[in-house]
């Protein structure tokens, strides 16, 4: 399966051991790390390698159970677009981040339409979800913006920083 998508403004490819110190660089970020749940703070070129050693042998796999396009831009990673937790022929959890100095130019909104026509179309999966925290409104606004419908609020689901968090659920459904 191939993995690039390329658009007039940036390319959506597999990650390579070369993208970590542009990685560490732009995800490095408090406003990033607020509403994630899987990145540290501060995140260290470490962060990088160790993440690396997980997810970049999941492309060579006939049935990955994540794969995770780098939105790379001015080439360097400026952010990225995941699908995790694949179940084959029904379902994934996207998820995405992207580098301050690129919010508000519809980049992120984009990215996650080609990556969900991608699960759905390459992928043949029927279902694709998200999940936000409360708080975290432009993260909403990009769901919206592809067609997915929040299904509910999950009361106290998700522990950050030591403290219980509430968040949406989001689905699109082919």
């Amino acid at each position: 399966m191939k993995y690039v998508i390329k658009t007039k403004r940036f390319t959506l490819r597999p990650y390579r051991k070369s993208d970590a110190l542009s990685l560490a660089r732009n995800i490095n970020d408090p406003l990033i790390y607020r509403y994630t749940l899987h990145i540290p703070y501060p995140y260290r070129l470490s962060d990088a390698t160790k993440w690396f050693k997980k997810i970049i042998p999941e492309y060579r796999k006939t049935r990955p159970t994540c794969i995770h396009f780098a939105i790379e831009m001015d080439g360097e990673v400026a952010g990225c677009v995941g699908l995790s937790n694949i179940e084959p022929r029904h379902k994934t959890e996207i998820g995405y981040w992207l580098a301050r100095r690129y919010w508000g130019q519809g980049i992120v909104p984009e990215a996650v339409k080609l990556v969900t026509a991608f699960a759905f179309k390459k992928m043949k999966l029927r279902r694709v979800y998200a999940y936000t925290f409360v708080p975290n409104k432009q993260s909403a606004r990009v769901l919206q913006k592809d067609g997915f419908k929040r299904e509910g609020l999950l009361v106290e689901a998700t522990k950050k920083d030591g403290k219980l968090r509430d968040e949406y659920i989001w689905a699109k459904v082919k």
